[in-house]
C-alpha cells in the first residue's frame, strides 16, 4: 500500500535538498517520488528551477490540434465537474495529451497567471522528462493517478504548488489519450482532490464510450434507429425495434431536444432549454429517470443526456431534425427568439413551447 502524502513543506524541501546536494543519498520520501526523482537525475532534469518546461506553441497555435483531439469531446464534462470548484478554490484544472503538452488550462484567473510564470500554460510540455516530477507528467509515466505535494516536485520552481492527476484511456483500446490534472494550493494534496480527478477521468472515459456508441449507431443500418413523429400532434410517437411509444407532452419535448443535440446535453441544460423557471436538479434527474424507464437504458444515456440510437427521417415529413431553412421567429420568450408554428403552453414549468401547424416544421429549442 502506498504511503500517505506528506504535506509538511519543511520536511519535503529538506528531503529534496538532501537528495539533490548529496550524491547517493537515499530520498526520504514516498517510493513513488523517490523513483521519479531518480528518473529525473538520469534524464538530466534541472532541480533548481533554472530551466522551465518548454513552450511548444503560443496559445493561439494549437487551436486546430485541440479541436481534433479526442479529449476535446470531454472538455464540457471537465468544466462541469472541476471548473467551478477549481475557480472558487483558487485552483486550475488542466488537460494534457500523451506527450504531456497542456491543451487546456482553466480555473482561477490569478492562479492561471501565476502558473504562466513557471510555464504551466497551454502549449507547455509537462512530461516528467521535460518538467521533472509533477502530477500530469508522472501520471502519464506510470499510467495511473498520482498526487504530488509541494517539495515532492523535482523542480524547485513548482515547490509552491500541489497537484493531482489521472490518465484518461480510450475505452475501446485501453491506450492512454491524455491526463486530467488539478493544480493549486495545499488542499490539492488531500484525498478529495485525488478522488476528484479519478472521478473526472472515469466520467470522461464513460462519455467517450457513449460517444463512440452514438457514432457507431449513426453509421448502422436504419433498422437500428429511432423514428420520431412530432408534427401536428401534442404527444410524439417514437418507433424503435418494433415498439411504438406515445410519449407524454413533457417527454416529447425532452426527446425532441435530445434528438436535435448533436452530442447530447450536459447537466441541467434540458431544464434551461425547456423552461424559463428554475428547475431543481433533483426534479430534472427524476424526470430523466422516468423517461429512461419508458425508453429503456439502450436508448437514453446520461452524462451527457443523449439518445443512443440515430433518429431516422420519416418519408412523410415527420422528422426529428428539420432541414436547415430560414425559420419564422416568434417571441415566445422575451430572452430568446425561437422558430415557431403555433405557441402553446409547455407542461415543463409553464414555458411556452413551439408546435407544428399543418405541414410546417418547427423546433423546440
Amino acid at each position: 500500500m502506498e504511503a500517505p502524502v506528506t504535506t509538511s513543506v519543511h520536511v519535503l524541501r529538506t528531503a529534496h535538498e538532501q537528495f539533490v546536494t548529496t550524491p547517493g543519498a537515499l530520498p526520504q520520501v514516498r517510493d513513488l517520488i523517490a523513483d521519479s526523482w531518480r528518473r529525473c537525475v538520469v534524464r538530466g532534469v534541472h532541480s533548481d528551477g533554472g530551466r522551465l518546461p518548454p513552450l511548444r506553441a503560443t496559445a493561439a497555435e494549437p487551436t486546430a490540434y485541440r479541436r481534433a483531439h479526442p479529449l476535446a469531446a470531454a472538455l464540457p464534462l471537465f468544466r462541469e465537474l472541476l471548473g467551478d470548484g477549481a475557480a472558487d478554490d483558487g485552483h486550475v484544472f488542466a488537460v494534457a495529451d500523451t506527450d504531456g503538452t497542456l491543451l487546456w488550462v482553466e480555473g482561477d484567473t490569478a492562479t492561471i497567471e501565476r502558473g504562466e510564470r513557471m510555464h504551466f500554460a497551454e502549449g507547455a510540455v509537462w512530461s516528467e522528462a521535460r518538467a521533472g516530477t509533477n502530477a500530469p507528467g508522472t501520471a502519464l509515466e506510470l499510467g495511473r493517478p498520482v498526487q504530488i505535494a509541494t517539495g515532492e516536485h523535482y523542480s524547485s520552481a513548482a515547490h509552491a504548488w500541489s497537484c493531482a492527476a489521472a490518465p484518461i484511456r480510450d475505452p475501446s483500446t485501453g491506450r492512454v489519450l491524455g491526463v486530467i490534472d488539478l493544480s493549486g494550493g495545499g488542499t490539492i494534496a488531500t484525498p478529495p482532490a485525488l478522488a476528484a480527478v479519478r472521478g473526472a477521468a472515469l466520467a470522461a472515459e464513460a462519455h467517450l464510450a457513449r460517444t463512440t456508441t452514438i457514432r457507431m449507431a449513426m453509421s448502422a443500418p436504419d433498422q437500428n434507429g429511432i423514428r420520431l413523429s412530432v408534427l401536428g400532434r401534442d404527444s410524439a410517437l417514437l418507433e424503435h425495434g418494433g415498439r411504438v411509444l406515445r410519449l407524454s407532452p413533457r417527454h416529447s419535448e425532452i426527446v425532441l431536444a435530445l434528438a436535435l443535440a448533436d452530442h447530447g446535453v450536459m447537466g441541467d441544460r434540458p431544464a434551461v432549454e425547456l423552461s424559463d423557471r428554475e428547475v431543481p436538479p433533483s426534479t430534472l434527474r427524476a424526470e430523466m429517470t422516468r423517461l429512461r424507464a419508458v425508453l429503456g437504458p439502450a436508448l437514453l444515456g446520461s452524462r451527457p443526456y443523449a439518445l443512443l440510437c440515430p433518429v431516422r427521417r420519416s418519408s412523410t415529413g415527420c422528422a426529428a431534425r428539420p432541414p436547415r431553412t430560414p425559420p419564422t421567429w416568434c417571441m415566445a420568450s422575451p430572452k430568446r427568439r425561437r422558430p415557431c408554428g403555433t405557441v402553446s403552453t409547455s407542461p415543463w414549468a409553464g414555458r411556452p413551447s413551439c408546435r407544428a401547424r399543418g405541414s410546417e416544421r418547427v423546433l423546440v429549442r
